[in-house]
């Protein structure tokens, strides 16, 4: 009923995972026990992009394009699509770089199998890169995201009742409002567009 690392992989993930105390385990094929962690979490705001440190090969032109909505400075979406395999992760890793190279804050976020259920969960994650708010109690998170709004944060609001539930660092003393998931989402962008507006650099969202 739970997850054991050994300790080659404990060391690979302890930066990103948050691991129990050291045990003896007993495992099949090994005559003696064998020292584990307990996966306790997995600090899924620290995600990075995958390295390949290979060329990028056949995708001058996407690449190109990517480079070219962001020159132009204007706010847009642009979809990249395809098959497993042909280098979407390594075609964005790319374009990250070249923003991040041009002053641009860069915020990656994953969409994983086991949240598909969880509401607003890409969203959520996404917002907390933003603000900036991944290692800090809820307390000082709501400190921080309220300086960030400004005017915008409409102390005591639906909204940001909304914003800090999603997020987790919601006051418990705080009723939250009745709202549906669409009205949600809805004061979500409204508050993420705020935010992004009042920054003082180029935010892309991957």
């Amino acid at each position: 009923g739970e997850v054991l690392c050994s300790a080659s992989t404990a060391h690979l993930v302890e930066h990103s995972a948050r691991l129990g105390p050291w045990n003896d385990a007993v495992v099949k094929g090994f005559d003696a026990p064998v020292p584990a962690r307990r996966l306790e979490a997995i600090d899924s705001d620290r995600l990075v992009m995958p390295r390949d440190d290979g060329p990028l090969m056949g995708r001058d032109d996407e690449l190109g394009e990517l480079i070219e909505s962001f020159r132009s400075g204007s706010a847009c979406v642009v979809s990249v699509t395809g098959e497993p395999g042909p280098g979407k992760s390594r075609l964005l890793r790319e374009f990250a770089s070249h923003a991040t190279g041009h002053a641009a804050h860069v915020v990656i976020t994953r969409c994983e199998a086991h949240t598909a259920h969880v509401p607003l969960r890409a969203l959520s994650r996404m917002m907390r890169a933003v603000f900036g708010v991944r290692q800090l109690d809820a307390a000082a998170a709501r400190h921080q995201i309220t300086g960030q709004l400004g005017d915008a944060a409409g102390e005591g609001s639906d909204e940001i009742a909304v914003l800090f539930d999603v997020l987790g660092i919601g006051d418990t003393a705080t009723p939250m409002p009745t709202t549906n998931t669409d009205a949600r989402r809805r004061m979500l962008v409204s508050l993420l567009t705020s935010a992004l507006k009042a920054s003082r650099s180029r935010t892309v969202l991957i």
